[in-house]
């Protein structure tokens, strides 16, 4: 069984309730249950480390260690750990480390450690862990840039991705940069979700959006986003969005790396934010870009137009236009 970010986070809690080691003892460390070659540690400053057994180095070549903001990465290093009897050995492990103990850096650094644990399996080659740590890597390097988005804009992408009939096809499909024109594309299919804090389909467009190349069709997503306290956080909206991918931990790191190259140095805070669930539910509604009042044309000369389209006088989508490819992935999932 895979291990979860619930598992590790209740291993590291015990490890750091035992008594602090001495600096430059190693880690205090315990085996992963269900990927028992690998271990979960705490330093003697009380930051977790993932201790990730390979198999023998095909060569003698070996990555340089890497020292980052937040994380510290040393390859195949001999390492001294001591378990929970207090007896001590000596093995050799990639190590990835947080430096801090920020609680919500820790949450994150486990729940992203959970996943390439599932990813890389029990015996993965030093090539393997090698991949994986460099989508590691580009995870925390995102959380030293500033945000891209808005928590809001992209708590209702993952809304939409969450509850979709198809998530995988969705998760498949999300942007590759923030930059990107539409939040999820696949083969000739765009779908751009938009959301609004008040209660009138008013959403903020590009002309370029609205305009798409031929043999393109485009949908919108609107929904309602209000912020509550009461309200279902990001980073459980994201728990549940993985939950889902069960199975495929591939995308669930793909989600991960969208997220934390959309919010940057604002993810470790920004996932407690929380927002009415049952109001995204009942207020989503897809409408086919044509349907958007849009401006047709620009006069020469004119560039980076945007504006505000109001789509309480728009036609929703039939369901025959939610019935192929990404749109009918991206209909919700029935309840009940």
């Amino acid at each position: 069984m895979p291990p979860t970010h619930m598992a590790l986070a209740d291993a590291f809690a015990e490890l750091l309730a035992q008594p602090s080691l001495s600096p430059g003892i190693g880690f205090r460390a315990r085996r992963v249950a269900g990927m028992e070659a690998h271990r979960i540690g705490v330093s003697p400053a009380g930051s977790p480390a993932l201790l990730i057994s390979a198999l023998a180095p095909e060569s003698q070549r070996r990555p340089p260690p890497m020292e980052l903001e937040h994380l510290s990465i040393q390859y195949h290093a001999s390492c001294r750990l001591v378990g929970d009897d207090g007896s001590s050995s000596e093995e050799p492990f990639t190590v990835l480390q947080l430096d801090g103990v920020d609680g919500a850096l820790v949450d994150h650094f486990l729940r992203v450690g959970a996943t390439v644990l599932t990813l890389l399996g029990p015996q993965p080659r030093l090539s393997e862990v090698e991949g994986a740590i460099g989508a590691f890597v580009e995870l925390f390097r995102a959380l030293g840039l500033p945000p891209r988005k808005s928590v809001q804009g992209l708590w209702a992408e993952v809304f939409v991705a969450a509850n979709a009939s198809d998530p995988a096809v969705l998760v498949t499909a999300w942007h590759a940069t923030p930059e990107d024109r539409y939040d999820f594309h696949a083969g000739g299919q765009r779908l751009e979700v938009k959301s609004v804090g008040g209660r009138a389909r008013r959403h903020r467009f590009s002309f370029e959006q609205l305009q798409p190349p031929p043999d393109t069709s485009v949908m919108i997503a609107s929904v309602f986003v209000e912020r509550t306290g009461g309200g279902l956080s990001l980073r459980s909206l994201l728990d549940r969005l993985s939950t889902r991918l069960a199975g495929h931990p591939h995308l669930q790191l793909r989600a991960e790396q969208v997220v934390s190259s959309t919010l940057g140095q604002a993810l470790p805070h920004a996932v407690s934010a929380a927002f009415d669930a049952e109001l995204a539910a009942h207020s989503l509604t897809f409408y086919p870009h044509h349907e958007v009042p849009r401006l047709l044309s620009l006069p020469t000369g004119v560039t980076d137009v945007t504006f505000t389209a109001d789509l309480s006088g728009s036609t929703a989508a039939e369901p025959s236009a939610l019935s192929t490819g990404l749109f009918a992935a991206s209909r919700p999932r029935p309840t009940g």
